[in-house]
């Protein structure tokens, strides 16, 4: 019914505004329409379309509107970069242009500006430049830089960071992981670490940690989940239960920011 809506509303809009036009123009000119409905709806739009439901099909009964996104936490909802948001697959979200929009009209029109590949990813970065963290593991004998990774990362056109760490596991030892963020000085909003666990058999396992559970050493904490970093390096302690002898993929999912 909706698709015979739309055609109808083209062939009237064709038969009285440009009855003459070249046919390659009509098209270019409809495409354009629609190109700009999808990707930076007008708030009436996003209002009207937000709300119609996707049936999940394959047998499910379950349906999800256009602008929810499957499976999401609500810090990575706080922390999500443009380009991360353009990222998510379609099966996680049907409306990624809405779902951005949703959040802000800035994000809305970064994410349509990522997709219509008008600019790069990178070039809606903060501003603050490159940073790095070291991410550490520990196997038995505490933190050494044997044991020791340094990653790359910016603060997001929001000013935080949804930074993921990655290790593969082929049942060795591993008590705790050690993260370095920001410099004496500084002051560093984490809201919290996550640890995600596949492994070549059973379902995958997740383990949050807010801020306030996590070893915090080298930081002073300010107020709420601000802190001061007061020693070079300082060092964040996530704890890894069940991962001793582990076989299979480890993330570790940081959200912060660096405020100042």
């Amino acid at each position: 019914e909706v698709q015979r809506g739309i055609l109808l509303w083209a062939r009237m809009w064709r038969a009285r505004r440009a009855p003459s036009a070249d046919p390659g123009a009509r098209e270019e000119l409809y495409r354009a329409i629609c190109i700009r409905s999808v990707a930076r709806p007008l708030d009436h739009e996003l209002e009207l379309f937000g709300h119609w439901q996707h049936d999940e099909n394959f047998g499910s009964r379950g349906a999800r509107s256009l602008v929810e996104v499957a499976d999401l936490h609500e810090w990575e909802r706080c922390h999500l970069s443009a380009h991360q948001l353009a990222s998510l697959p379609h099966a996680r979200v049907y409306w990624p242009f809405g779902f951005a929009h949703g959040l802000s009209r800035a994000m809305g029109e970064a994410v349509a500006a990522i997709h219509l590949r008008l600019v790069h990813p990178r070039l809606l970065a903060s501003g603050d430049g490159p940073r790095v963290l070291a991410f550490y593991w520990d196997s038995g004998d505490g933190f050494r830089p044997e044991e020791m990774r340094i990653e790359p990362y910016e603060l997001n056109n929001r000013g935080r960071v949804w930074q993921r760490l990655a290790l593969r596991m082929n049942g060795g030892r591993l008590l705790r992981f050690g993260v370095t963020i920001g410099v004496k000085g500084e002051v560093v909003q984490l809201t919290g670490a996550r640890v995600h666990r596949r492994g070549r058999t059973g379902e995958p396992r997740v383990e949050t940690y807010p801020h306030e559970v996590l070893e915090m050493s080298g930081y002073r904490r300010l107020h709420d989940s601000l802190y001061l970093v007061e020693e070079d390096p300082a060092l964040i302690v996530i704890p890894a239960p069940g991962l001793d002898g582990f076989h299979g993929e480890v993330d570790v999912d940081l959200f912060f920011s660096v405020v100042g």
